[in-house]
């Protein structure tokens, strides 16, 4: 069976914004470097690079979840494990320039996710701040 289709929400204003990410599986299925936030089509005319201010992600217990940077070799910035129940959240908003830059070779700066282990009944939340520069 396919992936699920995920509920999303995303809002930019100026160069912050926000993406809430939402699916729950009916059957089998990973989601392999899928877009949760494509820095080419954010608007308002900032579009070049995204630094992650603050992400939360929660996953049922049968699920793992990567996030990434889209690049060449993909830079980690978060793995759920499978086993683990509660949500996971980092904050980046002190970082020097307000959140985590991509800094990995051939980025596109996009923020993506893939799955593993994936089964009927499974689910994922994602929730990301992000600013544009």
């Amino acid at each position: 069976m396919a992936v699920p289709t995920p509920t999303t929400y995303s809002r930019q204003v100026g160069h912050h914004g926000v993406t809430i990410w939402n699916g729950v599986w009916a059957g089998t299925g990973e989601f392999t470097a899928t877009v949760l936030t494509d820095v080419s089509a954010l608007s308002e005319g900032y579009n070049t690079t995204l630094k992650l201010k603050r992400i939360t992600v929660n996953c049922t217990a049968g699920l793992s979840a990567l996030i990434e940077y889209d690049c060449t070799t993909n830079q980690l910035i978060l793995e759920h494990p499978i086993g683990n129940t509660g949500p996971i959240s980092l904050d980046f908003s002190m970082l020097s320039g307000g959140g985590l830059p991509k800094t990995a070779a051939g980025s596109t700066g996009d923020l993506v996710l893939t799955t593993l282990s994936a089964a009927a009944a499974d689910a994922i939340y994602i929730y990301a701040e992000w600013k544009v520069v």
